[in-house]
C-alpha cells in the first residue's frame, strides 16, 4: 500500500488509544491504536543529512485524546515548502524544508492535527509516512 491507501485504511476506524514517542535523537513517532485492533504509525526513518520531527508543542497530546472513541470520517496530508502560521522555526533555517500536516476528523466532526517539519540539504527525504503497524514495543524505563 501506498501512503494515501493507508491513509484511506484509517477512515471508519474508532480511536482507541495514542502513544507518542520521541528519542533523544530527534526521532519522533506516533502511534494509534484502534478499536478493531489495527494498528497505525506516523513515523520517518532517518537518513544521514536530514531530519524530520514533530514541530509541537506539549498540548499535541491532549488534542489527540478528544479523538478516542471517535469514529474517523477524514485523514488529509498536506505538504508544503513554507512555514505555516503555526510553525516553529527549525534548528537549520536555511536548509531546505518540508511542511507535512496530518489532519484527522471525526463523525461527530472533533479534529485534531500534526505539524512535522523535515529539514536537509535538498537532497534527502524531508517528509513522515503514515502506515499500518504492529502493537509499538515496550520500553523499559
Amino acid at each position: 500500500m501506498n501512503d494515501q491507501e493507508e491513509l484511506d485504511a484509517l477512515v471508519g476506524e474508532v480511536v482507541a488509544e495514542w502513544e507518542i514517542r520521541s528519542s533523544c535523537n530527534s526521532f519522533d513517532e506516533v502511534y494509534v491504536r484502534c478499536a478493531s485492533g489495527n494498528w497505525f504509525m506516523w513515523y520517518h526513518l532517518q537518513d544521514c543529512c536530514e531530519t524530520v520531527t514533530l514541530n509541537e508543542d506539549e498540548s499535541l497530546e491532549s488534542r489527540l485524546q478528544t479523538l478516542v472513541g471517535e469514529t474517523v470520517a477524514i485523514h488529509t496530508c498536506d505538504e508544503s515548502q513554507e512555514m505555516p502560521s503555526d510553525g516553529v522555526m527549525p534548528e537549520y533555517p536555511d536548509d531546505s524544508q518540508t511542511w507535512t500536516r496530518y489532519t484527522i476528523e471525526t463523525e461527530s466532526g472533533k479534529s485534531a492535527s500534526m505539524l512535522w517539519v523535515g529539514t536537509s540539504n535538498g537532497y534527502y527525504s524531508e517528509v513522515p509516512h503514515f502506515g499500518r503497524t504492529s502493537a509499538p514495543l515496550q520500553v523499559s524505563q
